[in-house]
């Protein structure tokens, strides 16, 4: 029996099966338990344990700070709420160790107009406290 040239790539790197049941564990994220972790303490700053590179940082802050204009399906950050008000501000090791490396500090503010208030003219106002924001 002659083989020809296919018969001969046929099966060299794979084989026909079925992948083996629950092989892929399910995906979660840490923003998600990060973020109720803030919840649990509204009007609490609370700085991230991991650090990050500047620029990225200075992107999870941002996208952090303007989730609540955005369309929930569009966020990039898993865990954040509709509406939801949230500071955040990105800054170096308090202590000055790992030069380069930056942290998160993030407050939640709350939900919606009905909890976070104010005027054009006056503070703005969370459970009718006031707010004092980072920047």
């Amino acid at each position: 029996m002659t083989m020809n040239h296919d018969d001969d790539k046929r099966d060299e790197y794979t084989v026909p099966e079925l992948p083996p049941e629950g092989a892929r564990p399910p995906r979660t994220s840490k923003w998600r338990d990060l973020f109720d972790e803030c919840r649990a303490n509204p009007g609490v700053w609370r700085r991230t344990k991991e650090s990050f590179q500047r620029t990225t940082a200075a992107q999870i802050a941002s996208d952090v700070r303007n989730s609540w204009r955005r369309d929930p399906a569009k966020m990039r950050m898993r865990g954040l709420g509709a509406g939801e008000r949230w500071e955040a501000v990105c800054g170096p090791s308090p202590e000055g160790l790992d030069p380069g490396r930056h942290f998160l500090w993030l407050r939640y503010v709350g939900e919606d107009d009905s909890i976070v208030t104010g005027t054009d003219d006056g503070p703005v106002q969370m459970n009718g406290e006031p707010v004092e924001y980072a920047w």
